[in-house]
């Protein structure tokens, strides 16, 4: 999974657990023996050899833990596409003993371990199926649930993440980064903001450029303008440079596609890290390596006309 922040969208790549893969220093077997084999750290391995991605992180997430955050954003709606049914018998052989499900077709919420039995099931399909209806169930999770109910439910969904999964990340930052809001709320004063600023560079590591809002005005069919707000972490002469600006824009329409006519940016703040609690109290918290502190209302002329 890769979250892609300017355009709000997440990437999702599916494996069957049945490829035929080459596992590192085992040879050539199913994808899913690799779990079994070496756990998390020779599927990572595998993985990252088979499609050659960078992966960040690993997390595992359990049965349990996937019902109860399906029970926790109040059930998932989706269409179940046909009648999804068994039942294990006393005399059966392994073959048959395998997760229960009893799911009637149409359009439904799905909660906890109904959910998990729906994106688990495959037994009259295949991995392939699987894997459309488990992107095709966390497409309507994501849909069902905006980012204001996430941080209004984000006690409950942190004690669900700490207690049912398992990951490479150590799980004091995941849960300072889940609860990085809570801090926002906190923070009443100089020194609160500069813990919480820490706090989030810690967990955050560094980013590249990230617009954090947007707002637009038409003056007419062909005219308008717009300011963006951003934030970004720079490399200049060995630094490390956090900032925050505002992107000052006219926009017109050329030929029916729109383009800039001018853009310019006004730093709210840009500081080395080590002088950013400072900045926060500085009347010139614009302060590039090697030039002089300017003020925060200065802009930069980007483009014209």
């Amino acid at each position: 999974m890769r979250p892609f922040c300017r355009t709000s969208a997440i990437a999702l790549l599916s494996l069957p657990r049945d490829l035929k893969v080459e596992i590192p220093g085992v040879g050539t077997d199913k994808l899913n023996s690799a779990y079994s084999l070496g756990g998390p750290k020779l599927t990572l391995q595998t993985v990252k050899s088979l499609t050659g991605l960078d992966i960040n992180h690993l997390v595992n997430v359990d049965f349990t833990g996937f019902a109860r955050a399906v029970n926790a954003i109040g059930c998932v709606y989706v269409d179940v596409d046909q009648r999804y049914f068994h039942q294990n018998t006393v005399n059966g052989t392994s073959a048959d003993d395998y997760a229960e499900i009893n799911l009637q077709p149409g359009y439904q919420a799905l909660c906890g371990f109904d959910a998990l039995s729906f994106a688990r099931y495959r037994h009259t399909d295949n991995d392939i199926v699987r894997s459309a209806r488990q992107q095709a169930f966390l497409r309507e999770a994501r849909a069902k649930v905006p980012p204001e109910r996430l941080f209004a439910d984000r006690s409950k969904l942190v004690k669900i993440f700490t207690h049912y999964t398992s990951s490479d990340i150590n799980s004091a930052v995941v849960t300072q980064l889940l609860e990085s809001v809570d801090g926002v709320e906190r923070a009443v004063g100089r020194q609160d903001v500069v813990q919480l600023l820490r706090s989030i560079r810690s967990t955050y590591g560094r980013t590249v450029h990230t617009a954090t809002g947007q707002t637009l005005s038409f003056a007419d069919d062909d005219h308008a303008s717009g300011v963006v707000a951003s934030r970004a972490e720079l490399d200049i002469a060995g630094q490390t440079v956090h900032c925050a600006m505002r992107y000052i824009d006219d926009y017109e329409r050329q030929r029916g596609r729109w383009c800039f006519s001018r853009r310019r940016i006004r730093f709210i703040y840009a500081q080395p890290w080590a002088d950013m609690a400072d900045s926060l109290i500085s009347d010139r918290p614009v302060h590039w390596p090697g030039s002089e502190a300017m003020p925060a209302d200065d802009m930069q002329e980007v483009s014209g006309a």
